[in-house]
């Protein structure tokens, strides 16, 4: 049986990068949505240059990417905060029966049916064990790209993926 061993510390660019799905805004667009943003002001000002609905909906794509350039640090940080072990070091070890994490002051084991569903970003696994409850496993934790991919196989093979249907949403036949 291949066991997989990963050592890491969850940084806060690894929470960042779970809350956003892959990281923070490509720079164009976060570009395009500022200029979008000062046209919405400027036209909101001279309201008499654009029409209403082109001034509201520039002004909306301009305050959404403000919400987002405030808020997403401002939860980062006080999800850090608030969750001491995030900055632990942890040891995982994953292999066909589930996963065994060892942490400082404990140690658990979670069987792969214990997980909902999985997802792939560009720089972590996430595995859900609820909608909004996950295990954050950032790919730089993997000493070779072998482990990597006998990792995810893994995962393709004991957990479902993001892409498989829900269940629930299912029509009935």
């Amino acid at each position: 049986m291949t066991t997989v061993v990963l050592r890491f510390v969850v940084s806060r660019v690894d929470l960042e990068a779970a809350i956003t799905r892959g990281g923070p805004m490509p720079s164009l667009r976060s570009s395009l949505l500022w200029a979008t943003g000062i046209l919405g002001v400027g036209f909101l000002i001279r309201s008499n240059a654009a029409p209403l609905w082109m001034v509201w909906t520039c002004f909306a794509l301009g305050s959404s990417l403000v919400v987002l350039a405030v808020c997403v640090p401002l939860c980062v940080a006080w999800l850090w905060r608030r969750n001491r072990r995030t900055s632990e070091n942890c040891e995982l070890r994953a292999d066909e029966s589930g996963l065994l994490v060892i942490e400082p002051e404990a140690e658990a084991r979670e069987a792969w049916s214990s997980f909902l569903r999985w997802e792939e970003t560009r720089d972590l696994f996430l595995l859900f064990r609820a909608r909004a409850e996950s295990v954050l496993i950032p790919k730089r934790a993997f000493e070779t790209e072998a482990d990597l991919e006998v990792f995810r196989g893994l995962l393709e093979r004991r957990v479902p993926s993001v892409e498989a249907p829900n269940p629930i949403e299912s029509p009935s036949p």
